[in-house]
């Protein structure tokens, strides 16, 4: 599972003005499967991507929100004021985590660029929520 931090209306803000963009590439079923659910048999898998969102992992999710002083619920808001506020009271270093291995459980950890990165989208995610006057939305 993931969460994804977007922008409140998000979805339809960028469609109406034709902000998304695809990424393509090869099937795993090559094509040679016309049942396939991802490709339909055509051997090309499209996945549409909208600015201004972020999906993290479960864990690294609640890594980052208990870091910003976020709610760490699987579903919530907040203001880009306060959000902004918090990536830049945080320093990075309280995001990173170590990979642990229990079992057959894989937890992979926060590095440093990784953690560099997550603050620049919610960076920009929360800049743009500012400026529209909507919320900043996890779920």
């Amino acid at each position: 599972m993931s969460i994804t931090i977007t922008i409140d209306n998000n979805r339809p803000y960028c469609l109406d003005r034709d902000l998304q963009t695809y990424t393509t590439f090869d099937c795993d079923c090559e094509g040679e499967n016309p049942d396939c659910p991802y490709c339909k048999g055509t051997g090309r898998e499209s996945f549409e991507q909208l600015p201004f969102e972020l999906n993290l992992a479960n864990a690294n999710f609640r890594t980052l929100a208990n870091a910003l002083g976020l709610d760490d619920d699987d579903y919530g808001e907040t203001d880009g004021r306060v959000l902004l506020k918090a990536l830049q009271r945080t320093p990075t270093e309280l995001v990173l985590r170590e990979t642990v291995e229990s079992g057959n459980s894989y937890f992979a950890g926060i590095q440093g660029e990784q953690a560099s990165r997550y603050f620049t989208a919610l960076t920009e995610i929360a800049n743009e929520a500012i400026r529209r006057e909507e919320k900043v939305i996890w779920g």
